[in-house]
């Protein structure tokens, strides 16, 4: 090819634009980085990164347990039987039940409960409303944690299912 069918070529004109403004593109992009970049990154990332650690972790400590739970909910009162593979073991557990709404965050709840016979039970403020629930159930003491879905009426949960 010659080099006046070469200035003649539109493909490599488009090429050689296209190959223009990637350069630019990327000094730009360079440049508003350096000038308005944000830096480090807060403590609170680490803070939660520590949290997920510490829930994954308890969350292998339920498994190892085979615990699992059954929630109860009759208006506002929730009944929770707790019991790993040796049987029930609600009496002397100090647990916090924590209700998560999916959509709606204003009605989550969080409350204590009460080790009644063998039954852990606990009064919530308000009714749940209908939809599924993130139900987060974890003793007081650092340990083990269950999560998982329920509806309004209560649930299993288990280690490893949602």
């Amino acid at each position: 090819m010659s080099d006046d069918n070469a200035r003649k070529s539109p493909i490599l004109w488009l090429a050689m634009i296209l190959l223009a403004a990637c350069i630019a593109g990327t000094l730009v992009v360079v440049v508003i980085a350096a000038v308005q970049g944000a830096g480090e990154l807060p403590a609170v990332y680490h803070t939660e990164g520590a949290g997920a650690d510490r829930d994954l972790a308890g969350l292998a400590q339920a498994a190892t347990r085979d615990l699992h739970a059954t929630l109860t909910v009759n208006g506002r009162t929730v009944a929770v039987d707790l019991s790993d593979r040796d049987g029930a073991i609600g009496a002397g557990v100090a647990v916090t039940l924590r209700l998560a709404h999916a959509t709606l965050s204003g009605l989550d709840q969080t409350l204590p409960l009460q080790a009644r016979g063998d039954q852990l039970v606990g009064v919530m403020a308000k009714p749940l409303a209908a939809g599924y629930w993130l139900a987060e159930l974890r003793p007081d003491a650092p340990g083990w944690l269950l999560r998982g879905r329920v509806p309004p009426t209560g649930g299993v949960l288990r280690p490893g299912h949602p």
